[in-house]
């Protein structure tokens, strides 16, 4: 028994090339078809007339290879190919896993917005993802959003299932609401709500300190301060 197999090409938008190649003269094609007999017939008779009378009776833009001069670079075929394979996924995780390649390949293609957009399907997919979440976090700190990325933060501690880590989470948003929002209120608030996780998390403690001294409440800094360097001398 005999097995043939003939991989099917296919371009970025599903449409087939049919037309002069760009920057080759007298130079056409014909190729990315789904279905070669089935649409060969048709194409041909379109290509043949612009081969012959230099355009189709028709408007064929939607399958001129010139339609991706420029901007179809092995980039866009690459993230093109990878959001495809997520649309396949078999599993939330391997969604996940796909869109951010997708964040990634965009981050290093400098489109902040694109890479956002991935990085938050991905948590959609898979909402416990602590890489999305972190890339995600940095991308609108980078671009100065610590609200977003505060708010973030509080629905990763929802999702949380240990102490420690909800308390780590907490503490990380209270010094983005004190140093980035110069929310004080905010900040103590979140600091006291990484405390009722984990009464120990030191950044929490340092920040209620730091708030106690600036508000002339000594008693209550020299509380906290022990508490700190009680767990550095751990």
């Amino acid at each position: 028994k005999t097995i043939v197999n003939g991989p099917i090409t296919y371009t970025i938008d599903g449409a087939p090339l049919v037309g002069p190649v760009p920057g080759k003269r007298n130079a056409f094609c014909i190729i990315g078809l789904r279905a070669g007999l089935g649409e060969g017939g048709g194409h041909g008779w379109l290509l043949a007339q612009q081969i012959v009378h230099g355009e189709a009776c028709y408007d064929t833009w939607i399958i001129d290879p010139r339609r991706f001069t420029g901007h179809g670079t092995v980039e866009l075929t690459a993230l093109k190919a990878i959001e495809a394979l997520a649309e396949k996924a078999s599993t939330p995780k391997e969604k996940a896993e796909h869109l951010i390649r997708a964040a990634k390949l965009l981050e290093g293609r400098s489109d902040r917005d694109g890479a956002i957009t991935r990085y938050k399907e991905a948590l959609d997919a898979n909402p416990r993802e602590a890489g999305a979440a972190a890339a995600l976090r940095a991308l609108y700190l980078d671009g100065g959003d610590a609200a977003a990325a505060i708010e973030l933060l509080l629905r990763q501690v929802q999702l949380t299932e240990t102490p420690v880590d909800k308390a780590k989470l907490s503490a990380e948003a209270a010094n983005l609401a004190r140093e980035r929002l110069k929310d004080d209120a905010r900040a103590e608030a979140l600091a006291k709500e990484a405390l009722h996780h984990d009464k120990t998390q030191i950044q929490a403690l340092a920040l209620l300190g730091n708030l106690a001294v600036e508000g002339s409440r000594a008693v209550e800094a020299l509380h906290h301060y022990e508490k700190v360097i009680s767990r550095l001398d751990q």
